[in-house]
């Protein structure tokens, strides 16, 4: 099969190199160029265990290749209606569970692949998967509006254990909406400690 994927940041170069190991054809498109001209002169940007090997495994023998692209704002179909061409394809949205450090294990060997279902039969699938679990699908408590005076402690920034990602960490969501109530936070993560709250 051949396959596109958009975008080489962690999880895009990660799911092409890892549907090229599984025998596809696939093309990794970035508007970076900077980092594409690095990819092509075997320069990972990211470390995962195993990524480099297989990248520069699968670039060599010319299943994955990168590239660079400008990125229209109309759809696919309207584009592709506007220049009268009549292109068959199918597009797969596929959801980031990837944990850092396990992400080419965990692309590799899902636990669950979610083709299409209602919300309920989705929540149900997402939270049997062991990475995930049911835990995370319900929202917690509130505190209520008006919280000025009141201190809360915040353990742990960023978005997964033993990361220091904290890119969408949903504790960055609660801080800010914590403060814009008027509350006062004292904050700690032994790994995110260096990166700044926007």
């Amino acid at each position: 099969m051949k396959i596109s994927v958009i975008g080489t940041g962690y999880v895009g170069l990660v799911s092409g190199v890892c549907f090229t190991q599984m025998g596809n054809s696939v093309i990794c498109v970035d508007i970076n160029e900077k980092k594409i001209k690095n990819l092509k002169q075997g320069i990972i940007p990211i470390y995962e265990p195993g990524l480099e090997e297989l990248t520069l495994q699968n670039y060599k023998n010319q299943t994955l290749h990168f590239t660079t692209i400008v990125v229209d704002k109309s759809t696919i179909q309207a584009e592709l209606d506007k220049r009268g061409l009549d292109i068959k394809f199918d597009v797969v949205s596929n959801p980031e569970f990837l944990k850092e450090g396990a992400a080419i294990n965990d692309f590799m060997h899902p636990d669950r692949v979610v083709v299409g279902a209602d919300v309920n039969q989705v929540r149900n699938g997402i939270g049997s998967d062991n990475r995930i679990g049911y835990s995370f699908i319900y929202p917690g408590c509130g505190f209520g509006e008006k919280l000025d005076g009141k201190t809360f402690a915040v353990w742990g920034l960023n978005f997964k254990p033993e990361a220091d990602d904290m890119r969408e960490a949903s504790a960055i969501t609660i801080i800010n909406e914590l403060t814009s109530r008027g509350a006062k936070v004292i904050a700690y993560d032994p790994k995110a400690r260096d990166e700044k709250i926007a």
